[in-house]
């Protein structure tokens, strides 16, 4: 429903921001352009400064536009939104040379690593024991926990001056995820018209980071293995291969160790990828961080949806700390967005902004706050009455004793839609 009302989902457009601002000299990667395109709901981007086309993805059909800023020039296909303008703009930017800037409006800043608890300063203290070494790193978590963010610390603390080039694993398909990774020469198969490098080339002289390695297919297990054994590259079509300067770290949400066990993921390749091992925690095992979690994602969407002043109440982050977030820290993000996107500018955002939340299980943390227990009990009690009374809000008032304005203004303030207008 907020979808349909608000357009494309913000959460998911300022991450495949990040992939671009973040990026460096690989920023305009046509599979960076295709995340956020798709996120945008657009067919069409292509970068382009001084005549020169830095990166396109997809093919111009339908409604065109053109956002203009710091020198460059980015063209859409698709329907033009407030929000993709804003995103264009910073992509723009980014390509007229002014990433810096525009790492701190995106919010990703260096050393972006929030929170205070103790299970955030054991991945910290491994950050700094892993990155300067040359070394492959494995990153294990669960959904939404920010291995990719733990990555990028690791390529910032390790001095090397190429870029960070993340590549999902899973995200691409399998017949094409071997040109994406080692390249292609020209000829190599139909359509391949020119020479072009790959993933691994590109980030030649910094960091590949391997999300959802788990999912990569067992004919490029064996790749990926000689890849990282010899640290050359042969492109699909090649007959010479390549030496590369890359620093590997790999992602999964899998249990690789007991995958290799089973058979299902090569056990050579498993021991080359787990060199060193960090363990991102999930949120539940975290809730002292929930606070400074979501405040910074209130203030960058803020910023980058146009709702100046918008902050959250006391009582929300209350309720958003003693609630329970199994898709981890990516679900909070989430969550903020679309409070901030639903927003008025200055408008000081309460608990009603965040109807459906499910409390934290006895025993998952610390007990709540007195603010998010109460709302909690409400919430919980409201939405029992209301299903016992068939929607009917005069009946349902009469059961609870109290009178229906008064039902009404806890409904409200819970943000509890449901029932009639008996």
């Amino acid at each position: 429903m907020l979808r349909g009302a608000c357009g494309p989902d913000p959460a998911r457009v300022v991450r495949a921001l990040d992939g671009i601002v973040n990026a460096g000299t690989d920023a305009c990667h046509p599979a960076r352009l295709e995340a956020l395109a798709r996120a945008l709901d657009l067919g069409f981007l292509e970068v382009e400064r001084g005549g020169a086309v830095l990166g396109r993805w997809g093919e111009p059909q339908g409604p065109r536009f053109t956002v203009e800023a710091g020198g460059a020039a980015v063209r859409a296909g698709g329907v033009r939104r407030p929000l993709a303008d804003a995103a264009l703009g910073m992509v723009a930017r980014c390509a007229g040379g002014a990433a810096g800037s525009l790492a701190a409006v995106s919010g990703r800043a260096t050393g972006a690593l929030l929170g205070e608890s103790r299970a955030l300063a054991v991945v910290r203290e491994e950050v700094a024991r892993w990155g300067p070494l040359p070394l492959t790193v494995l990153i294990v978590g669960e959904p939404g926990t920010g291995k990719e963010l733990v990555a990028r610390e690791l390529h910032r603390s390790s001095g090397r001056r190429g870029a960070f080039v993340p590549v999902n694993c899973a995200g691409i398909p399998s017949a094409l995820l071997e040109a994406e990774l080692f390249g292609v020469t020209r000829g190599a198969f139909t359509g391949a018209d020119r020479d072009r490098e790959g993933l691994v080339e590109a980030a030649e002289g910094g960091t590949l980071f391997l999300d959802e390695v788990g999912e990569l297919p067992l004919e490029l297990q064996g790749k990926l293995l000689r890849l990282l054994q010899e640290r050359e590259v042969r492109r699909v079509g090649a007959t010479r291969a390549r030496t590369v300067d890359v620093r590997f770290v790999a992602a999964t949400n899998r249990d690789l160790k007991g995958a290799a066990a089973a058979g299902a993921f090569r056990q050579d390749l498993y021991y080359r990828l787990a060199v060193a091992v960090i363990e991102v925690p999930p949120l539940r095992v975290r809730p002292a961080d929930i606070a400074e979690l979501a405040c910074h994602f209130a203030g960058r969407f803020a910023a980058m949806l146009g709702r100046p002043g918008v902050r959250l109440a006391p009582a929300a982050v209350e309720l958003l700390c003693g609630a329970s977030w199994p898709g981890n820290v990516r679900e909070l993000e989430s969550a903020v967005a679309r409070a901030v996107a639903a927003g008025r500018p200055g408008e000081v955002l309460g608990p009603d902004r965040f109807p459906g939340l499910t409390p934290a299980p006895a025993g998952d943390g610390p007990l709540p706050g007195w603010p998010a227990a109460l709302a909690s009990f409400r919430r919980t009690y409201f939405t029992a009455i209301l299903r016992e009374s068939a929607g009917n809000r005069t009946r349902a008032a009469r059961r609870a004793g109290i009178s229906r304005q008064t039902l009404l203004y806890h409904l409200k303030g819970l943000g509890i839609r449901g029932g009639e207008s008996g």
